[in-house]
């Protein structure tokens, strides 16, 4: 019953925040043009790449612990390894070119010196939604959401007002808002949970815990870069293979296909999460039920949100008419397999919690390869934009299907 109440609170949350996010993408989309699109999708995928090595993943073992000490000094390891991280990554970003990062030039004075900023409210960000899912309140986790999903679209339309359409862009400046609101609500949170681990550890416990979670981490980091970068290098090739116009076309379309497998996959995957780790202990049998459960389900709401894109596309093509983002809703419906991908079969996994990492890996490694192979092929035959995103959209779910069949193999191993 913890399971099902805690992915009702999540879905419910991240169902208003989804929708918050989608209603104003047509009030943004008038503001903006394609390009500054392109720039912000560029922005997000730097943010979501590099947050995979500011930690080290040492938050992803917090919901594991049982130990307050060790709780602390993972806590804070976490911290003082991202410290170092955002410090080169300050370094990099102004020693390389723009050219050589495919920043747009227009906006390169603008990501030098945000993305810093926007990384350390992001390591904040998820050490204190692991101290929660720990602590079992992911109620804060579902506000924090709510807040983010509010905050940066409406910060972008007031700068593009007070901004006037000049640099810099208003939508990277209401990113970097949302991320920092975000973040204080939820080391709010977490300090409401456990307001004793914000005393710094001796060193000694600090090496200890490194010693000891070391490699744990290091796989850990791994598996989330492999799988973050699966899905965060599209924008980066795109705009490398066509421009900023192009990776903004792709940007709207591939947020208004997958909002709805975001949606449930981001609830479900702290959801299950959490509750994997405790049957995993108590009853396998139990777990790889309810995953297979689960599964069959998810597979079933995804050929309904699969129809759902469709419809919508069809409906955007008559009001977008006449528009510079016409062209993105044919991407919308080329988006489906990957869409569907994520929504039945990313938000259940829970390799590391069964201990094969190396599946984890396997799986993550085979979608990325696959994604930006098919990136390249587009790229070799001077495909379209339209039939990239087909070749990448058909190769993630390729990609998802494999980390299925991980997990049973994985269950067959441990006699499950």
């Amino acid at each position: 019953m913890a399971l099902k109440r805690n992915i009702g609170a999540m879905l419910s949350s991240s169902a208003l925040a989804q929708a918050i996010s989608l209603a104003a993408l047509p009030v943004l989309a008038t503001l903006y043009t394609p390009s500054q699109f392109g720039s912000l999708a560029i922005y997000l995928a730097y943010i979501e790449c590099l947050q995979a090595f500011m930690t080290l993943r040492f938050e992803w073992l917090l919901p594991g612990l049982r130990s307050k000490r060790l709780t602390r000094s993972v806590t804070w390891l976490a911290f003082t390894t991202a410290a170092g991280v955002a410090l080169l990554a300050a370094l990099a970003l102004h020693c390389l070119s723009a050219q050589m990062l495919q920043i747009p030039q227009d906006d390169s004075t603008t990501f030098r010196f945000v993305l810093p900023a926007a990384l350390a409210f992001t390591v904040l960000d998820n050490v204190s939604t692991a101290r929660l899912v720990q602590g079992g309140q992911l109620g804060w986790v579902a506000r924090a959401r709510l807040v983010r999903s509010f905050t940066s679209p409406a910060s972008a339309v007031v700068l593009a007002y007070a901004l006037a359409g000049e640099h810099p862009n208003g939508l990277i400046l209401g990113a970097l808002c949302a991320s920092i609101v975000c973040a204080f609500t939820l080391r709010h949170g977490a300090q409401r949970v456990a307001p004793q681990l914000a005393r710094m550890p001796r060193l000694a416990e600090l090496v200890a815990a490194a010693k000891h979670l070391g490699r744990r981490a290091a796989v850990a980091t791994t598996v989330s870069s492999l799988n973050v970068a699966s899905f965060n290098l599209v924008p980066i090739l795109i705009v490398a293979r066509f421009d900023a116009h192009g990776a903004g076309l792709l940007f709207l379309a591939q947020r208004a296909a997958t909002a709805p497998a975001g949606l449930v996959s981001n609830s479900m995957s702290l959801s299950f999460w959490a509750e994997s780790a405790r049957l995993y202990r108590e009853s396998p049998q139990e777990l790889r039920a309810k995953y297979l459960q689960f599964t069959f389900h998810l597979a079933g709401l995804g050929l309904l949100v699969a129809i759902a894109i469709v419809c919508a596309a069809l409906g955007l093509r008559v009001v977008l008419a006449d528009t510079v983002w016409y062209e993105a809703t044919p991407i919308i419906v080329a988006f489906i397999p990957m869409a569907w991908g994520m929504l039945t079969f990313s938000g259940l996994a829970h390799l590391i919690v069964l201990g094969r990492h190396h599946y984890q890996l396997f799986a993550d490694g085979m979608r990325l390869f696959l994604i930006v192979t098919s990136i390249y092929a587009s790229w070799h035959f001077s495909l379209s934009l339209l039939w990239t995103v087909v070749l990448l959209s058909l190769s993630s779910l390729v990609g998802h299907v494999c980390l299925f069949f991980a997990h049973l193999r994985a269950y067959r191993e441990h006699g499950a």
